[in-house]
């Protein structure tokens, strides 16, 4: 989201919304069985904003260059 004339942007990132980072299983020794049921909290939500000083345009860019001039150093 672009906003104040392209200068301030705004960034939103979310991650594991739903917990789906979990694991299940069973491990088997020769001692017995373990099993175990984990859920690791990954859930993050960022934001972001980002602003841009100054003049966008470089100065000299749409200079034209004649011709002559630029085979002249050849």
């Amino acid at each position: 989201m672009n906003l104040m004339d392209k200068n301030l942007q705004l960034n939103v990132f979310v991650s594991d919304i739903f917990k789906q980072s979990k694991s299940k299983g069973q491990i088997y020794y020769t001692t017995g069985t373990h099993y175990f049921n984990n859920y690791y909290d990954a859930r993050r939500l960022n934001l972001s904003a980002t602003y841009t000083f100054g003049n966008k345009k470089i100065k000299g860019a749409d200079r034209n260059v004649k011709f002559d001039e630029k085979n002249r150093a050849n």
